[in-house]
């Protein structure tokens, strides 16, 4: 059901018909619009179907304040050292990206050939804060902490590029990532923890890669 949800809200739908049979989905999508989606509400409820609708106006001033959250939230979460705040702030990062998606697909970006790149930077972001939770909720012993430590050294790296863009700066990091997603998938232990990190050093080195084509032409 949430991705059927999600789907729906990021394509920019504003008025939902949804038919029932069971109480225990209607409980359930209440969990989902309020944990997920901004600015819908159920606005009509009947013994058999609801009417969803969005009551909210999406504006381009808002995609780059919340997109900038999103980061924020997301540093935040790299270095989170407790299981409970991490899935509370993964859960708010989920909700700001599919806001941020319905953004764009209903108002685009101003420079408008970058709108779906700024799709597929939302949808690598969203890969990551899943990966990021994931191993926070997995034991690690202490080589898995320092790995852990240094990706979110880069991610935060990876921030501070994306909003002030340096050449010099993006090739150290680009590569260091480069070189970490190698040797984690070249490692022989595997282990649960080892293949997330191997996605996320992956998932890092392609968000550098969507970076320098939202940034280059401006840099």
């Amino acid at each position: 059901l949430i991705k059927v949800m999600q789907g729906l809200y990021r394509t920019g739908v504003n008025e939902i018909r949804f038919i029932f049979n069971k109480s225990e989905v209607l409980q359930e999508l209440h969990n989902i619009i309020d944990a997920y989606l901004i600015g819908y509400e159920i606005v009509e409820q009947k013994k058999d179907y609801v009417i969803i609708k969005n009551i909210t106006k999406e504006s381009e001033e808002s995609f780059s304040t919340v997109l900038r959250r999103i980061f924020l939230l997301m540093l935040e979460l790299s270095e989170s050292e407790d299981k409970i705040h991490a899935q509370s702030i993964h859960k708010s990062i989920k909700r700001l990206i599919n806001y941020c998606q319905r953004i764009l697909v209903k108002r685009g970006y101003h420079e408008y050939v970058k709108t779906p790149l700024y799709y597929l930077l939302l949808d690598r972001l969203e890969k990551i804060s899943d990966e990021f939770k994931w191993i926070y909720l997995l034991d690690l012993d202490k080589q898995e902490q320092r790995q852990i430590k240094e990706m979110s050294g880069i991610f935060r790296h990876i921030y501070e590029i994306f909003y002030k863009f340096e050449a010099e700066q993006y090739d150290i990091y680009q590569y260091k990532t480069y070189e970490l997603k190698n040797m984690l998938k070249a490692n022989k232990k595997i282990t649960m923890v080892q293949m997330h990190l191997h996605n996320l050093a992956r998932l890092l080195n392609s968000l550098c890669g969507d970076i320098f084509v939202l940034k280059f032409r401006s840099a």
